[in-house]
This record gives structure tokens, C-alpha cells and sequence, in this order.
């Protein structure tokens, strides 16, 4: 699978997944269990790059375009933070096989 193919189907996956949260704690007022682990999951998956969605969350808003953006801001940059790890992930495991196959 190439790097482009990993990147754009971890960011369909995790856009799905921070979706489906947004609309089950929009519409529920709650989020079911297994979708609020897989928010800490995405958390430390897109690390460092939630260090930057995070200071947009404890932003306070008044306005509904303003919530919007940024929860949409948020969810950006929660899915490319994990795509890129995913890919450099990836990256990483393909020179350690490649060096491993080398020795060996």
C-alpha cells in the first residue's frame, strides 16, 4: 500500500469516527463508551499534532459559525495529525524490514 493510499484512508476512518462522535454527543447529549476511548486513542495517535487541536477545544464560543469552525478545526487537524503518523509509521517499518532483509 503506498504512502498517498495510507494517508487518505486514515483520514476517511478517523473523519468517520470524529463525526460520529460529534453527532452522537449532539444528539444523545452523550457519546456511547467505545467512541470516548477511541477519542483518547486518537489523542495520543495524532500526538503532537493534538497539541494543537487541543488549544482550539478549551476555546470558549458563543457564536454557532464559530463552534462550528472550530470543531471542524479541530477534527481537521485530530485526522491529518493521525494520517501523517500513520504514514510515517509506515515509513519507518518499511527501512526497519528493508534494513532487517538486508543483513539477513
Amino acid at each position: 500500500m503506498t504512502n498517498r493510499r495510507v494517508f487518505e484512508t486514515t483520514l476517511l476512518a478517523v473523519l468517520v469516527l470524529l463525526l460520529a462522535e460529534l453527532v452522537f454527543r449532539e444528539t444523545l447529549g452523550n457519546t456511547p463508551a467505545l467512541l470516548q476511548w477511541s477519542g483518547l486513542v486518537l489523542a495520543i495517535a495524532s500526538t503532537p499534532w493534538s497539541l494543537l487541536a487541543l488549544e482550539l477545544v478549551f476555546r470558549p464560543t458563543q457564536d454557532p459559525v464559530g463552534e462550528v469552525v472550530r470543531n471542524g478545526a479541530f477534527m481537521l487537524i485530530m485526522a491529518v495529525g493521525v494520517a501523517l503518523n500513520a504514514v510515517l509509521v509506515k515509513a519507518f517499518l518499511g527501512w526497519l524490514w528493508g534494513s532487517f532483509r538486508r543483513r539477513g
